[in-house]
């Protein structure tokens, strides 16, 4: 790394539904001098898109914040390696960055590293791509071409980053769309597919990742949205549509999910929410509309393994006489993206951080599938693994494993969910080590 110092990163995996983690070890660094916790924020086939932040200032920064510094980690057998991305600069360093990886067809070992940045006008993009073969960024402004979407319809922030198969990559802002780019082609385009707007929140406030995502398999993309209740009643008429009328139809097209005026939007409820529904809904990259999926009701949703009663105790309701997830304060839902149709979703009691699980349900058998103890706070992403990292580590100590990065969706199958770790000083580390200096 730029500060001339020696990191170490570690992958535990664990078969799907259970959650897998990373710890980075940094042997000549304090805790405090990592400015966050380490992510992995993109992988796709052998390669996995690693970012860190540290306090120590890289001789290159002279002055500010010492910028986010991106890692790729190449699996090969018996040859795994850490390469650092260089920084670059660009006009609006607080936007949160999104960036992907993506390898060269039939070239060995070379990658793209490409994120869309957004400017002050909405509609107006930045595309930065890294090539490994030039070693060097560029940036090329680009323009959402020509849609029936209003000015509000438009992207204004990234949430998530996605491939969509093909060199495509999508960057979703998860109240409004995902934009899609080849980022292989020699002259990019961009282009716009809206999602379902939430009939609860028309005002679109908020963090949408605590009730929505979005992930795509084999060219088909699918949407969840968690709605909580009791929702405010209305009787306004609308001339768009939202997730609401996934009740009632089958399939949402494009031209019916965009505002025909700002007037539409309805105050945000104010009541608390007791109970919950998530509905699902899918779409090929090259369809003009979406089609309906699932839609369940937690009381709808069994917890028939004894060892999540001994685990959270809090799960028995005695009115109901039942085990539920229906006690807990239930957010953040994390599709699976091997195509299933497991979801990941983040469950306290109450308002107890300390006491919050990662619950793993398959919403086709509305059965609970995996719970495990969650550290709030820390980041979990769905994402997939090479075989290359079929490893039978030991397990890792207690104290190795501080600031965990938990995979959510499995292990050496096209699905993964894993959240971050992060362990100072000189622990004996288990498993696959890399190194960065």
């Amino acid at each position: 790394m730029s500060t001339n110092h020696t990191i170490k990163v570690t992958f535990f995996l664990a078969d799907p539904p259970a959650v897998s983690y990373f710890c980075v070890h940094g042997p000549e660094l304090k805790h405090a001098e990592f400015r966050v916790v380490p992510r992995v924020v993109f992988s796709v086939k052998h390669l996995v898109l690693l970012r860190f932040a540290f306090t120590l200032r890289p001789r290159s920064t002279v002055h500010g914040v010492p910028p986010v510094q991106y890692f790729v980690y190449k699996a090969a057998h018996g040859q795994p390696s850490l390469t650092p991305i260089p920084t670059t600069r660009r006009p609006n360093n607080n936007v949160p960055s999104y960036p992907s990886i993506l390898p060269f067809e039939g070239e060995d070992g070379n990658f793209l590293v490409a994120d869309l940045a957004t400017t002050q006008t909405r509609g107006h993009y930045v595309l930065h791509i890294f090539s490994s073969k030039k070693k060097e960024w560029t940036a090329r402004p680009l323009q959402l071409q020509l849609s029936p979407a209003t000015k509000e319809d438009l992207p204004s922030i990234h949430h998530k980053v996605i491939a969509l198969g093909a060199g495509t990559i999508g960057w979703i802002d998860l109240w409004r769309g995902i934009i899609v780019c080849n980022v292989f082609d020699p002259d990019p385009v961009l282009r716009f597919i809206p999602l379902p707007k939430p009939a609860f929140n028309l005002r679109r406030d908020g963090d949408p990742r605590q009730i929505r995502d979005v992930t795509c398999f084999n060219g088909i993309i699918k949407f969840i949205e968690m709605e909580h209740y009791p929702i405010p009643v209305s009787n306004i008429k609308r001339n768009f549509k939202t997730t609401q009328d996934l009740d009632t139809a089958d399939v949402l097209y494009d031209s019916e999910l965009f505002f025909h005026s700002y007037d539409d939007v309805l105050d945000k409820p104010s009541s608390l929410p007791s109970a919950w529904k998530i509905r699902t809904c899918y779409r090929h990259t090259s369809w003009q509309h979406w089609c309906k999926g699932l839609t369940v009701h937690v009381d709808d949703i069994l917890v028939n393994d004894p060892s999540y009663y001994v685990m959270l105790p809090e799960l028995w309701d005695g009115g109901a006489r039942k085990f539920t997830l229906a006690n807990l304060t239930t957010v953040c839902p994390t599709l699976s993206i091997h195509g299933g149709n497991v979801v990941y979703l983040v469950s306290r009691v109450g308002d107890c951080h300390e006491k919050a699980c990662v619950v793993g349900v398959d919403l086709q058998k509305k059965t609970v599938e995996m719970l495990e103890p969650y550290k709030a706070g820390r980041p979990f992403l769905a994402c997939t693994f090479s075989g290359y990292l079929n490893t039978t580590p030991r397990p890792c100590a207690p104290e190795d494993c501080y600031g965990q990065n938990y995979p959510l969706n499995g292990y050496l199958t096209p699905g993964n969910i894993i959240q971050s770790n992060l362990v100072c000083g000189s622990p004996s580390l288990c498993g696959i080590h890399l190194y960065s200096n």
